[in-house]
Order: structure tokens, then sequence, then C-alpha cells
């Protein structure tokens, strides 16, 4: 497996950097600063190979649940496999666009490894090296020898290291050696340069020169059969040794195990039982020697920090905002389970419908009386039931009056009518409500007035305004849901587009720098680069094989070719002149080119993600604009409406109240009218 590219998005300190490795380097070196992050890019690998764990260091800048990662990885059967990772419980491996990807996508490039397999062995920091040699040393004795010569891995290392600097002795010194077959093809390449340059060059200084290539390649042949052959002398004299540590190990086992063949037998779930507590116990001083740690890191942290008054002076504020942010929050969460209601609400709404002979609910709501219908109703009701409950009792008084005037006829024999006394006075005392019941009128009235005069202004007040009063329950409008929605999108989206903006604005500062740095060093001459070396090499080759197929040709087009073939050697001498004399230039000015190339690559992708979310936006806005339409307004942004909506809404009600007022002054009115 290699790692080909690893994007810290959202981590630790970093937001939208890209480290970028070569698919054919066999090794790569990060360099950096003390705090330049070298430890969170080896964290950040170990996050997206194996996942987040339950807590991470890495979410002070960015929230927890904001954290990305990406990365391209090689296998070694020429897939790649990209992927991206998020903290969360389940899915947290995403593709481009967010979709969960399956969770074992990256299993065939770890083949079984663990995160503390993966820590212990590939993840090693300069601390980690420093704590294991101490503790070699202070074991004492051959063991740190026993370990490295029992670990195949420092072994496969030791070999290659020894095989590089075989090659490296066999092919120059740091002193000139004329034995050595660099400096032979370099005394080669002067006597050549030198013949080229002297325009002596014959067919019998040509095959002395091919015989000094191939007497040259049967040298290097069987220097390279004897280094083989030392090669192998020197792997079967390791295997004996790690062959000769084992047995010695097993050999010291057996002294121990004879030592103690006078002890007790101990069960073997008594020893799993001592071994789990030994764990157990240094685990636990682990966790407290760690919780120390951060405990003095913390109480560092503390007493370094500065406290700033006027921060202190918004905690209020600071307070209110981030219990909005829970309720926010909340109110996502509450989202689902709402909207499950809100399908179970409907589905018996249809119910409903369907047992009234409705089409559907929407059928049904839309015969709905409104607010003030009902209340206008229940006062109807309630009217009835009293007049209802008033007719009862004037029905029971009428009766026992009747039978208190039979009772009075039969007892005196008188057969005129008799006048019910209590039918004038219930006549007078109606008659004395009536001042009172139109000074009430006339209050409700005037109040009425009010409310209605308050309705007109808080109306206008509405920017943009819904229009007429009575037009208001009738309007089209979305419901506070789609607008949190809305609101929720746009400032998400907003929030990455200024990230993104802030991103390509430094990726851009970034390339001017390197641009001005390339032309300063560009300033003070024409700075080669291995490009042109290797392009003025392969012209000279070319000029070569032009030269050979003119030497027994026509004098002046030899003449022609060799004139050719000295120009292309003065110019590779040139190019080699200028790299020697000026290496920290051209050096400087190559890994410039890199850097360029790589911040305009960086700067391309966040201008291709900038690109899709103003997209995302401009859909969004569209989205919301098509929501609004049937209302006929001209909507703003959707946390304004959302305010907007909450007002109207206060507005509705105080509507309402006034409508069931109204059905009271009307009734009233009515009464008084009688």
């Amino acid at each position: 497996m290699r790692i080909e590219r690893l994007v810290l998005e959202r981590y630790g300190a970093f937001a939208d950097r890209t480290l970028s490795f070569a698919p054919g380097a066999a090794l790569h070196v990060v360099l950096g600063a003390n705090e330049a992050g070298k430890t969170t890019a080896l964290s950040a690998i170990g996050d997206l190979l194996f996942g987040f764990g339950g807590r991470t260091a890495y979410d002070f800048r960015h929230d927890s649940k904001m954290l990305r990662i990406g990365g391209s990885f090689r296998h070694s059967d020429g897939r790649l496999i990209t992927a991206r990772r998020r903290k969360g419980n389940k899915n947290t491996l995403i593709d481009a666009d967010d979709q969960p990807l399956p969770d074992d996508l990256l299993a065939p490039l770890l083949a079984g490894l663990s995160r503390e397999a993966f820590g212990r062995e590939c993840g090693l920091t300069a601390q980690a090296l420093r704590d294991g040699g101490q503790e070699l040393l202070n074991a004492g004795g051959r063991l740190a020898e026993t370990l490295a010569a029992s670990s195949a891995g420092m072994a496969a290392l030791s070999r290659t290291r020894q095989r590089l600097q075989d090659e490296a002795d066999e092919l120059f010194t740091p002193r000139k050696s004329a034995g050595k077959p660099f400096y032979v093809a370099l005394e080669r390449r002067d006597d050549s340069d030198r013949a080229l340059r002297d325009a002596i060059v014959t067919r019998e200084a040509i095959a002395q020169a091919e015989a000094a290539v191939l007497q040259a390649r049967e040298q290097l042949a069987a220097l390279n059969a004897a280094h083989a052959e030392i090669g192998g002398a020197l792997a079967l004299w390791q295997r004996t040794l790690r062959v000769r540590s084992h047995l010695a190990r097993l050999d010291g086992i057996g002294a121990e195990l004879a030592a103690l063949a006078d002890l007790p037998p101990v069960a073997a779930p008594s020893v799993a039982e001592w071994r789990a507590a030994l764990d157990s116990h240094a685990a636990l001083e682990r966790e407290i020697a760690a919780l120390d740690a951060d405990a003095a890191a913390d109480a560092a942290e503390i007493a370094a920090m500065a406290v700033d008054e006027r921060l202190l002076s918004e905690g209020a504020a600071i307070d209110a905002l981030r219990e909005r942010l829970g309720a926010v929050r909340k109110a996502l969460d509450d989202l689902p389970r709402r909207r499950q209601a809100r399908e179970l609400a409907q589905a018996q709404l249809d119910d409903a419908a369907h047992r009234l002979g409705l089409a559907s609910h929407a059928e049904l709501l839309a015969r709905l009386p409104s607010d003030p219908a009902l209340a206008q109703a229940r006062e109807l009701i309630e009217r009835n039931r009293r007049a209802a409950q008033a007719i009862t009792e004037a029905e029971a008084r009428h009766a026992r009056a009747r039978q208190e005037r039979d009772d009075f006829m039969a007892e005196d024999g008188v057969a005129d009518a008799v006048v019910d006394i209590e039918q004038l006075r219930q006549r007078f005392d109606a008659l004395g409500d009536i001042p009172a019941q139109a000074d009430r009128l006339r209050r409700d009235g005037a109040a009425l007035s009010a409310d209605n005069a308050t309705l007109q202004a808080s109306v206008a007040s509405l920017d943009p305004s819904p229009g007429a009063l009575d037009r208001l329950r009738a309007m089209p409008l979305p419901d506070h849901a789609a607008i949190a929605k809305f609101a929720y999108a746009t400032e998400l989206s907003e929030a990455d587009a200024k990230r993104l903006a802030e991103a390509a604005s430094t990726q851009e500062d970034a390339i001017v720098a390197i641009e001005a740095e390339l032309v300063g060093l560009s300033s003070a001459g024409t700075v080669p680069s291995r490009a042109d070396l290797s392009r003025a090499r392969i012209e000279r080759d070319g000029r070569l094989d032009g030269l050979r197929t003119v030497l027994d040709g026509d004098p002046r087009a030899r003449a022609l070719q060799f004139d050719e073939v000295v120009r292309s050697s003065q110019a590779i001498d040139r190019v080699t002149d200028l790299l020697l004399a000026d290496t920290e230039r051209a050096t400087r000015h190559d890994d410039a080119r890199l850097r360029l190339a790589a911040f305009r690559e960086e700067r391309d992708r966040v201008a291709a993600k900038l690109a899709i979310l103003q997209t995302r936006i401009a859909e969004v806005e569209i989205a919301w604009r098509h929501a609004w339409a049937a209302s006929g307004m001209t909507p703003r942004s959707a946390p304004e409406m959302l305010r907007w909506r909450e007002r109207f809404d206060e507005i509705l009600a105080r509507l309402g109240r006034r409508d069931a007022q109204q059905a009271e002054i009307d009734a009233l009115a009515a009464q008084l009218a009688q």
C-alpha cells in the first residue's frame, strides 16, 4: 500500500490542506519545525484508516461533527482507493459527496492490521524511538542485539542498507579512485569530451572505447556476481545468528523451567487471572500517568491563558447564543420524530376524510372552518345551550304559574283572567339592562377599532408586506420547518463558501509569493534545472548517433556533425557548470516550481469545490423563491423570513382573537336590536 494523497479538510489546526506524494518514490521525508503538524498528519493517517475514537484531541478548532479527512491509497495490485472519513458512530467512511461507503472499503489495504500495530510498527515518533532505545539500554546485556536480530524487519533493513553500501563502495569512494566504475566512466567521459573538442575521433578510437566499455561491463558483471555471492554468505550468516539467538533463548527458558521445577503447579485459570490483573494494573498506571500529564498540560495552559475582560463581559451574549445553538440542534434532532408524527397525523386525517367521503386530507383541511368561524360556532352553541336552558326554566315557571292560576280559580271560582305580575317584572328588568348593554357595546366597539388599527400597523410594519389584513389567513406560506431548513442550508452553505473563498485566497497569495520568489531567483541569471541537463544529454546522444552514421561518408557532413556534437557537449558543460556553481539556487528554484504546481493544483481543486457549492447555493435560492411563489411576495434571506414568520403568526393569533371579539359584539348588537 502506498499513500498518494492526504487531505486535511478540517482536522486539528488545518483546513483544506493537502499533502501529495510521488507515486514512484521509494521514500518520502516530511520535514518541518516543531508544532508544524507532523504528528497531526501521522494521527490523521491513523484516523483515516481506522476511524476516529470516542474522544479526539484534534477538535480544538473545528467542531467534532465537522471533522473531515480524505486520502488516496494505491493497492499492490494497482487499484486506487479514494475515501474520506468523518467523526461519528456509524457510516463514517464517505465519498466526495458525503455519501456513505462500505465499512470494509479499506480492508484490502490493511490486511488485518490493527490500530495498535499500525502505531507501533508504522507510526513511530521520535519520542517513541528514544523511549524504546532507552528501555533497551536500561535492560542491559545483549537484549538489544537479540531483539534486533529476531526482528525480520530490522534484518531486512540491515541487509538492504548493507547492499546499498556495498554497491556504493563498488561504484565510487569519497576520494577519486581509478578502479571504481564511476570514476572509470567519468574519465572515459572526460576523454571523450576532449577528443570531441579536439575533433580527433577515429574508428580505432571508437573501437577502443567500445572495447573498454565491454571490459567495464565484464568487470561490472564479475563485481555483481561477487556481490551476490557475498550477499548470500551474509544472509546465511545472519540466519545462523538468528537461529543461534533463538536456541540460546530456548536453552535459557529450559534452565529457568528446571530451576522452577520444585514449585507447586498452578492452574491455567489462575495464571490467566494473574496476567489479567497485571495487565489491568499496568493499564491503570498508564491511564493515571496520562491523566496526570493532561492535568499538568491543562494547568500550564490555564496559567498561560490571558484573560480578555471585554470577552468576559460578553459572556451572557455568548451563553445566549450557545443556548440558541443548542435549541437549534435539538430541533434538528427532533425533526425526524416530528416528521413521523406529521406523517401519522396525515394518515389519520386521510382516514377521517375517507370516512367522511372526501378524497384526501387536503380536501378535508380545505373544508375546515377558519378560527373566527369556529369561535363563532362555539359562541352560538353556547348561546343555544343557554337559550334552551332559559326556555326550560321559563316553561317550568309557566307551568307553575298556570298551576297556581288554576288552583286560585278553583278556590275562589273567579272566571276572569288573572294577569301574571312576574312576566311584567321580567320585561321591566330587561328594559333596565339596555343602557348597560349599550355602554358595553360602545366600549367593545372602541376597543375593537383600536385592535384593528394596531393590527393594520403591525401588518404594515412587516417587510415584505403580506398585503391587506383580510387576506392573511388565505396566504399559502411555507411552514416553520421549511423556512428553518432553508435557513440552516443557507447558513451552512455561506459558511462553507466563505471558508473555501478564504482557502482560495490563501492559495492565490501563496502562488503570488512563489512566483515572486521564482522571479527573484531568475533575476540573478538563468537558473538551469535537471530537466535542462536531461534534454541537453538527449540532444548530445542524438548528435552522436548522427555522427556514427556519417563517419565513413561525406567529409563535409562529418565536419558538420562534429560541430553539432561539440556544441551539444558545450551546452552540457554549461548547464553542469551552472548547476555546480549555484547548486543552492537551482535547488530552491526546482523546489519553488514544485510548490507552485502543488499550490496551483490545490487552488483549482478549491475553485472546483467552490463552483459546485455556488451551484448548490443557486439551487437552494431557486427552491426558496419557488416556495414563496404562491404567496406573491418577494422573500428576503431565510433567517430574516424565519423571524418574519414568527411575527406573522403572532399577528395571525391576534387576528383570531379580534374575530372572536367581533362575533361577541355582533351577537350583543343583535340582542339589543331585538
